[in-house]
C-alpha cells in the first residue's frame, strides 16, 4: 500500500475527529482573539503560551508528515571494509 493510500485511509477513519478538532480550533482561536485585547497580562502571557503551543504542534504534524513512512536510504556499497 502506498504512502499516500496509507494517509488517505488515516483520514478517512479519523473523519470524526478531524471535525471536531476544526470546531475545537476555531472556539480555542475566538477565545484567543479575546484574552488577546485583555488587560489583564497574566491572561496575555497564557494565551501567548497557548498559541506557542498550537504553532508546536502544527511544526510536528508537519515533520511527521514529511518524515514517517519514507524509505530509509541503504547504501551498503560504499561502506568500507571492516577490519579485525
Amino acid at each position: 500500500m502506498s504512502r499516500h493510500q496509507v494517509i488517505a485511509l488515516l483520514l478517512w477513519l479519523a473523519y470524526p475527529s478531524i471535525c471536531l478538532s476544526f470546531a475545537t480550533f476555531f472556539l480555542f482561536v475566538s477565545i484567543f482573539i479575546a484574552c488577546f485585547w485583555s488587560d489583564n497580562s497574566v491572561v496575555n502571557i497564557i494565551t501567548i503560551l497557548g498559541c506557542v503551543a498550537f504553532l508546536s504542534n502544527g511544526v510536528l504534524t508537519l515533520y511527521v508528515y514529511n518524515v514517517v513512512g519514507r524509505q530509509p536510504v541503504d547504501d551498503q556499497k560504499n561502506l568500507p571494509p571492516a577490519s579485525c
